[in-house]
């Protein structure tokens, strides 16, 4: 045994060190896929503020017209976004296979994003605000523009939302379907806008093109600026684990469990566990009350059984069915909690029943989850129905002794 010892703390020893540089690979991995070259936070600021420097300088020209130089700046802005659009829907094949059963959270995707996310809302809005009057043709900008308004707020509200969302897409005809049809749209958008200026600004006024480029040219550097402060998805939690594994308050296995849950996604089971363990808790503490209850009942009944129909002192009958009430208070209790414990268990059930119809493939992991709050219910069943019936068998015995007992009362009278 003693030999072994050291063999086993050797071999647990290499396998912390072989989770620690896989954690130290991945960081540097999601760390090197996040570093932009040429545009580090100073080379921003300072792009930043040779723009504005160069904005003010193109104020003070005479020949600048500011309806022109609005429509120019919408267009470079509408137009980037038509591109990023596209190479969203070109990117957007090539993700890696994921397990249709893992998930994501809400908050955890756009939580770091928050600040990014609001400077763009705030800027889609200012576009709006500006879109010149084209007739039907500014209808369809409207529409392009809030559509990316729409999905601002709801990324926006997402970011503050404990929700679990597929990693994995079950719909990609559909979202490629939606991206397109935005595409058209911002096509048309661009199209419509280009016709405007060239009326405005004819003949071409070189003025108003760069002061519309400078001006488009810093709300994008104000943009990376905010991008390029985010904090990379999964290197915080990655972090984490590194530093509890280091200082030995987690086992590998446990860091290994965690990893998987951080790099692959979580499953429904592990995201419904906190609530289904609250709810179990409470059921425990139901189920400790519901065998206390049992127990005196037990206790209660061999005593009324040992006395029915028998003559007793006045004080002894006083006791007893007193004791009576007690218990009965302490089943009307457990009754009164098991009422409240319910409605926490069915908008549970609820939940998860609403989880089994849109994600079927966790259906039996969640299965799992629910059977395990129906056993201790049953357990409970069990022993209610029990103190029901030892109530009843208590009641009639005590019954028989207050009849002999009044019985004794007339006679003597």
């Amino acid at each position: 045994m003693n030999k072994q010892e050291p063999t086993n703390l050797l071999v647990k020893e290499m396998r912390k060190q072989s989770v620690l540089l896989f954690i130290r690979n991945e960081i540097t991995k999601i760390t090197d896929k996040n570093k932009r070259s040429g545009w580090s936070t100073w080379a921003l600021f300072g792009s930043l503020a040779a723009s504005s420097s160069y904005l003010i300088t193109q104020l003070k020209q005479p020949q600048m017209t500011w309806e022109a130089v609005s429509i120019i700046s919408i267009f470079l802005y509408l137009s980037y976004t038509v591109v990023l659009t596209l190479k969203n829907l070109i990117n957007g094949g090539n993700k890696s296979k994921e397990d249709g059963n893992r998930f994501e959270l809400l908050n955890n995707v756009h939580g770091s994003s928050r600040a990014l996310i609001l400077a763009i809302l705030i800027l889609e809005i200012s576009v709006w605000r500006f879109i010149p009057e084209l007739g039907i043709k500014s209808i369809i900008i409207k529409i392009y523009i809030n559509i990316y308004i729409a999905i601002s707020v709801i990324c926006f509200i997402n970011s503050y939302l404990r929700i679990p969302i597929p990693k994995k897409n079950p719909k990609q005809k559909l979202w490629i379907v939606v991206i397109v049809l935005i595409i058209i749209i911002g096509i048309l958008t661009v199209i419509f806008l280009f016709q405007k200026i060239q009326l405005i600004s004819s003949p071409f006024n070189v003025y108003d093109w760069e002061t519309g480029i400078t001006i488009t040219t810093i709300s994008l550097l104000i943009l990376m600026l905010l991008k390029n402060n985010e904090t990379p998805l999964l290197l915080p939690d990655l972090e984490d684990i590194e530093r509890q594994l280091s200082l030995s308050e987690i086992s590998s296995t446990e860091a290994q469990s965690q990893l998987d849950i951080v790099l692959y996604g979580i499953t429904l089971g592990s995201y419904f566990e906190p609530e289904v363990q609250r709810n179990i808790s409470s059921l425990r503490k139901l189920e400790k009350t519901a065998q206390q209850v049992n127990e005196k009942l037990i206790a209660l009944e061999k005593i009324s059984e040992d006395i029915s129909g028998k003559i007793l002192p006045k004080n002894i009958l006083t006791i007893m069915l007193s004791l009576k009430d007690s218990i009965e208070n302490h089943v009307n209790s457990a009754k009164t909690l098991r009422v409240k414990i319910n409605k926490q268990k069915q908008h549970l059930l609820t939940k998860l029943d609403i989880a089994q119809k849109l994600f079927p493939g966790s259906t039996e992991e969640l299965k799992k989850l629910i059977n395990r709050i129906d056993d201790i219910e049953n357990s409970i069943t069990s022993q209610s129905n029990k103190s029901t019936e030892r109530c009843r068998i208590i009641e009639n015995h005590l019954k028989k002794t207050l009849e002999q007992n009044k019985a004794k009362v007339l006679t003597k009278k």
